[in-house]
């Protein structure tokens, strides 16, 4: 039996920000890393945000006033502990996709080091499948749906997927 992988979907960037999706999903090829907004929390594991009730706290404190902040603890929680080396990642632009690997753990870096805007501290690095967008659909339709709202930030697949399927290894 193959090892199976959860796959996940990532919106690069807020609809607030002055920087389009597309630029943003431009920026995380570049790069090689996938970035998560919030970041004025600081580091979540480090700063031992492990559990909803205290990333609430933090994300209220960071953002008094804010909205959305429950897109905010679902996709942290889901970026910083969840996600692993080795799932599928799908990230999302408005006209352009990508299809991708993780590679690393999670990591608290300055987001203007790498062309981002301010804020998108929260990163992971990736390796790059496909830019294709039939081939993002293609693994979008094997996941058979994620979990969660459209625009929740960091989505699960409601299943576990083959990489070598994924990759068309064979």
């Amino acid at each position: 039996m193959a090892n199976l992988v959860n796959a996940w979907k990532i919106i690069p960037i807020n609809e607030l920000s002055k920087v389009r999706k597309d630029d943003a999903l431009e920026i995380s090829m570049e790069q090689g890393r996938v970035f998560v907004g919030w970041g004025a929390i600081g580091n979540i594991v480090t700063g031992r945000i492990d559990d909803t009730d205290v990333m609430e706290i933090a994300l209220k404190r960071a953002y008094p006033g804010g909205n959305n902040l429950n897109n905010g603890i679902r996709a942290l929680m889901n970026f910083a502990y969840l996600v692993v080396p080795g799932d599928i990642v799908l990230i999302m632009g408005n006209t352009k996709s990508a299809l991708c690997v993780i590679d690393g753990d999670y990591e608290y870096e300055d987001s203007t080091h790498f062309g981002m805007p301010e804020g998108y501290d929260h990163q992971r690095h990736i390796s790059v499948i496909s830019r294709d967008t039939r081939e993002v659909e293609r693994v979008e339709s094997m996941c058979s749906g994620f979990d969660g709202s459209q625009y929740v930030t960091v989505r699960k697949s409601k299943y576990p997927v083959d990489p070598a399927v994924v990759r068309r290894e064979k």
